[in-house]
């Protein structure tokens, strides 16, 4: 071997340690980094004609993708049941647990014990402002929940509308990535940096709504969602969606009145049973469309049976058939083609309301009653504590047909509310332990900073051996020259 040739030798070998020292000084640095790969430099012989040593084929970014994509399924789970539980949360503490004096199930109670107070007593206008109070508090408090429903479903398609903008923003940096890195591959570019920018905006859309990936040319990427649906290949799809000014009870996806999610033009399911289920943008139309809807349709199934079991002649003999009686809905008799919303519009009829003109001796002598009767009377005020004690099968679809109290009923709410909202928590541990152990796992395969401790050392060996040979190349020369 010529000099020349030994000291080409040694000079790709001082090369190759360079870049191998600045790979391991990347990943050093970078061990804490989400989304970034392991450096690793790419070596191989050099068989060029009548050249030796080492040669550089490139920076390799060390991924394990199975990993990484069962870690992108954990983490879209993970958000799923996050935002269920957060809203079904905010909903159980909307309905108040038994204990709270401001719980649907408390009032409810209070109503029933102020007409018991009442009917012992009827002659006593505090105890009949008591059951006026009551009253009044309780439909107040199921005026809130509708409004609180409402509220939620109201944010929940603000939210959607977020998301979808954020969705569409990812996908046009994804395809700008790509575009990046087929050129970076064309012009022989390093690229590894860039797969790591890639990596962490497809794990933001991936919470959102959760993907998988295909190969293409260059190092590009495909994207597809879970179900199916193509979101980028080449170019991004369009994503629209408009959120409502203001959410209604009566206003759903059905009706019109709310946007559905339109993929290029076309209308898609937003839910889990949709092409984009999975992640967050699902959960937040289950939110709107699910989970909301059937809180309205459960509280306006109790505002049904109080009105009706008021309404009812039994109960007060003032009244004919068709009249609105104690509980209203805002002035009129309950219309079960109305029953949408009721639990917003329900109130205590005006002529028991003194702040509407009406008298509280009405709640002893009828609703329609046209003047004061017997101040011991007492038969309207116990018919009505009968009817709430009375175990009535409630004739809304939106309740079971199971036999029951008023209190009962109210009680069997917030009861289903709690049990769901442990389910979605139980669910959420779940998916948090899972997505750990698979982010611990793909940190195994990150980067080890012992080994990477050993790497220098070798790497300053080959430095120190490369470097020796080019020395010893000089003092060659030199005795050579003295010749």
């Amino acid at each position: 071997m010529s000099i020349s040739s030994s000291l080409q030798n040694a000079l790709s070998g001082l090369t190759a340690a360079a870049k191998s020292a600045q790979a391991v000084s990347s990943n050093m640095s970078n061990v804490m980094t989400e989304g970034y790969g392991v450096r690793e430099v790419g070596l191989s012989a050099n068989s060029s004609v009548g050249s030796g040593g080492v040669k550089v084929t490139g920076i390799i970014r060390n991924v394990d993708p199975v990993v990484l994509a069962d870690r992108r399924v954990a983490d879209a789970e993970l958000a799923n049941k996050e935002v269920l539980s957060a809203y079904m949360t905010r909903l159980e503490g909307a309905f108040g647990i038994p204990d709270d004096a401001d719980s649907l199930t408390a009032q409810m109670n209070s109503f029933e014990s102020a007409l018991i107070a009442a009917a012992s007593r009827p002659d006593s206008e505090p105890r009949l402002r008591q059951v006026h109070d009551a009253a009044v508090n309780l439909t107040d408090t199921m005026n809130g929940l509708s409004e609180d429903i409402q509220t939620m479903r109201a944010q929940a398609d603000r939210a959607i509308e977020n998301e979808v903008t954020l969705l569409n923003q990812k996908l046009e940096q994804v395809q700008l990535l790509n575009r990046q890195i087929t050129r970076a591959v064309a012009t022989g570019g390093t690229t590894a940096a860039l797969h790591d920018q890639r990596q962490t905006v497809i794990d933001d859309i991936n919470e959102i709504v959760p993907v998988k990936l295909m190969s293409r040319p260059r190092e590009a990427v495909a994207l597809l969602s879970a179900g199916g649906m193509v979101l980028l290949d080449t170019n991004p799809v369009e994503i629209d969606f408009t959120a409502s000014n203001a959410v209604e009870a009566d206003m759903t996806l059905d009706a019109g009145s709310l946007s559905a999610l339109y993929v290029n033009g076309n209308e898609t399911n937003g839910t889990d049973s949709g092409q984009l289920g999975g992640g967050k943008l699902s959960a937040l139309f289950n939110i709107r469309d699910d989970m909301m809807v059937e809180a309205q349709g459960k509280v306006d199934a109790l505002a049904r049976d109080l009105m009706e079991r008021f309404e009812d002649t039994d109960v007060d003999f003032t009244l004919t058939a068709g009249d609105p009686g104690l509980f209203t809905d805002k002035g009129n008799a309950f219309d079960a083609s109305l029953e949408l919303g009721v639990a917003a519009r329900i109130q205590i009829n005006d002529s028991v309301n003194p702040d509407e003109g009406g008298e509280i001796w009405r709640f002893r002598d009828g609703v329609n009653a046209v003047a004061q009767g017997n101040s011991g009377m007492s038969d309207i005020l116990q018919a009505g504590a009968r009817a709430l004690a009375e175990q009535v099968s409630p004739n809304s679809p939106n309740a079971s047909a199971v036999a029951r109290t008023s209190s009962a009923m109210a009680s069997d709410i917030l009861s289903f509310f709690g049990v769901a909202r442990q389910g979605v928590e139980a669910d959420v541990s779940f998916a948090a332990a899972r997505q750990n152990e698979l982010s611990l796992l793909q940190m195994e395969g990150g980067v080890d900073t012992d080994q990477e401790t050993q790497k220098l050392m070798l790497i300053e060996q080959s430095y120190q051996a490369n470097a020796r040979v080019i020395q010893v190349i000089d003092e060659m020369m030199d005795a050579i020259l003295r010749i």
